[in-house]
């Protein structure tokens, strides 16, 4: 709520939410709630634009680029057929992630952590 863009999203969509109806309105009517619906996408499209450009902004390039390298290792984690390759994948990429936070203090949020963890027992297990 504090970020510009998040404030215009939470706006346009409770405009749009207070413009929904059970059933069909008055075409006028319609054409607001259209207009509104527009708005709210542009506004959540701003919005996460916003949030990705702040998140990657505390980063140096090269700290961009081994975080794109875990993103692309958790993704074979997930993907792969091979399970010695999801085993090697999900070990580098965990390597990755404690450089990362070595080298800025950056940690990985707890909740993320307990999902990455979650979902790696079930991609390992299989």
């Amino acid at each position: 709520m504090r970020q510009p863009p998040t404030a215009r999203f939470i706006d346009a969509f409770a405009e749009a939410v207070a413009l929904a109806t059970e059933r069909y309105p008055a075409r006028a009517f319609a054409r607001r709630f259209i207009e509104a619906v527009e708005r709210e996408e542009q506004a959540w499209a701003a919005a996460v634009g916003a949030a990705e450009r702040s998140r990657d902004a505390r980063f140096t390039t090269a700290e961009r680029d081994l975080l794109e390298q875990t993103r692309h290792l958790l993704d074979i984690v997930g993907s792969s057929e091979y399970e010695q390759e999801r085993h090697t994948a999900l070990r580098q990429a965990l390597r990755k992630l404690r450089d990362l936070e070595r080298r800025t203090g950056w940690q990985l949020p707890a909740p993320a952590a307990l999902a990455l963890e979650a979902r790696a027992r079930g991609v390992l297990a299989a």
